[in-house]
């Protein structure tokens, strides 16, 4: 950007010398005759919809990924409701993928070859929020509470007939589990060195962590565990697990980064 900046101060100078003549076309700072640069630059700004600056973007990064940090530089960092959305507009585009069938979606084979690509793109899109939710960056609370809304997209995923399909679900479970244990991990960290969560808080990660591993189908036992050690490690507080977390796992179900926020 230094550069761009610095090109343009040297354009304005050599205007204002009179460099360039009556006679000749003023060229803007990327080649283009002043005047095309413009109708151009106009166009650009009332046609270019978000979609079409991800596209652009994304054209641009694979072509010059050396460019990936200048731009996510200047791109606002997420927030928990601008993630939900984004993934609550992938999640429809999975939906309506679907292939009509009079009996109701069907979950075989051709159907499966039809919705993967919006299927990859929306556990990609998750897994890509996780990476930034559950980071340093990120306070314990805003982690768990992020982990806690996007659990529920994980959960509605479609199973599949056929089980290699069930792949990509299950591979994200694992990494669901992962960032669930990272942030219950930093939590532990800040809690013992800086503050001391409320036992309220707690005891609502607790639930809303038992709440999914019961939704999972026990796919979350592990992250219980390191729950478990992380903040009862004391041995006589280790039969407090069994009241504090356990009678959850019966209650049945009555729910990249910066720069994919660029999708909405």
């Amino acid at each position: 950007m230094g550069d761009l900046r610095g090109q343009k101060r040297r354009f304005s100078e050599d205007e204002e010398m009179g460099d360039v003549t009556t006679d000749q076309p003023l060229v803007s700072s990327n080649g283009l005759p002043q005047h095309l640069y413009q109708h151009t630059h106009s166009e650009w700004k009332h046609n270019m919809n978000k979609e079409g600056l991800l596209q652009v973007l994304t054209l641009l990064l694979d072509r010059q990924p050396e460019l990936k940090h200048d731009i996510l530089t200047y791109v606002p960092a997420p927030t928990i409701p601008s993630a939900l959305a984004v993934l609550t507009d992938l999640e429809k585009k999975l939906h309506a993928s679907f292939p009509y069938n009079k009996n109701g979606p069907q979950l075989d084979q051709y159907t499966f070859s039809r919705v993967k690509e919006p299927l990859l793109d929306l556990i990609d899109t998750i897994s890509q929020y996780s990476h930034h939710f559950v980071s340093s960056m990120v306070f314990p609370t805003t982690s768990f509470t992020y982990l806690d809304q996007v659990s529920h997209f994980v959960h509605r995923l479609p199973l599949w007939n056929a089980d290699q399909h069930n792949q990509h679900r299950m591979d994200l479970y694992k990494d669901m589990a992962l960032f669930w244990k990272q942030a219950i991990q930093m939590a532990s960290e800040k809690s013992s060195s800086t503050s001391t969560f409320h036992p309220d808080t707690v005891a609502l990660w607790a639930t809303n962590l038992a709440y999914h591993n019961t939704l999972s189908k026990g796919l979350l036992g592990d992250v219980i565990l390191e729950f478990n050690r992380c903040f009862l490690p004391t041995p006589e507080h280790h039969d407090v697990s069994a009241t504090m977390v356990s009678p959850v796992l019966g209650i049945m179900p009555s729910p990249v980064i910066a720069y994919t926020d660029l999708r909405r």
